[in-house]
C-alpha cells in the first residue's frame, strides 16, 4: 500500500514540476487576454475588464510588466452555465475558470505563420449563488494567478 501511494505521490510531483519546468527562462512582460464573456455571466456582474485588472494587479504585485500585445500572453477564460428552477429563475452559476500562458510559436512548414500556443495551464471549477459569483471566480481567478507567480518562481530560481 505504501509503495503504491509513493509510486502516485512520485507521479505527481513530477507532474508539478514538468508544468513549472516550462516556465524557465520566461521574461516578467506579459499582455493579459481575457475571453469574451456570456452574457448571464455579464448580467451577474462578471466583466472582463474587472478580470483582467485583477489579474493585472495580481501580477504587478509579484513584479511583473503587463502591457498590450507582445509574444507572451495570459489567457483568462470563464465557462458559465447556470442553473434555473422550472419557472426560469435563476438559482445560482457553476463555472469553470481557467489562466493559461500562450507563447508565439511559429509553424515549421510554413515561415512566418504564428499562433498563439498554450505552454502553461491552470483551470479550476467553482459553484456558487448569485451573490456570491463574481466574488468567487474572482477568488479563484487570483488562486490561479498565484500558482502561475510560484511557478514561474520555482522554474527561474526566485
Amino acid at each position: 500500500m505504501q509503495k503504491v501511494f509513493l509510486s502516485v505521490l512520485c507521479i505527481f510531483a513530477s507532474n508539478a514540476l514538468a508544468d513549472s519546468s516550462v516556465l524557465r527562462g520566461l521574461g516578467k512582460a506579459c499582455s493579459i487576454n481575457v475571453a469574451p464573456l456570456d452574457q448571464e455571466a455579464r448580467s451577474a456582474g462578471l466583466s472582463a475588464k474587472g478580470l483582467q485588472s485583477a489579474v493585472a494587479k495580481r501580477l504587478r504585485r509579484a513584479g511583473f510588466t503587463v502591457r498590450s500585445g507582445g509574444p507572451t500572453q495570459i489567457y483568462v477564460r470563464v465557462v458559465n452555465l447556470t442553473s434555473k428552477s422550472n419557472a426560469g429563475e435563476l438559482l445560482g452559476f457553476a463555472a469553470h475558470i481557467e489562466l493559461s500562458l500562450r507563447e508565439k510559436a511559429f509553424l515549421a512548414r510554413k515561415k512566418g505563420t504564428y499562433f498563439m500556443g498554450q505552454t502553461w495551464f491552470k483551470g479550476t471549477v467553482v459553484a456558487a449563488n448569485k451573490s456570491q459569483f463574481v466574488r468567487q471566480i474572482v477568488k479563484d481567478l487570483l488562486g490561479l494567478t498565484d500558482q502561475f507567480i510560484v511557478d514561474h518562481r520555482r522554474a527561474n530560481g526566485v
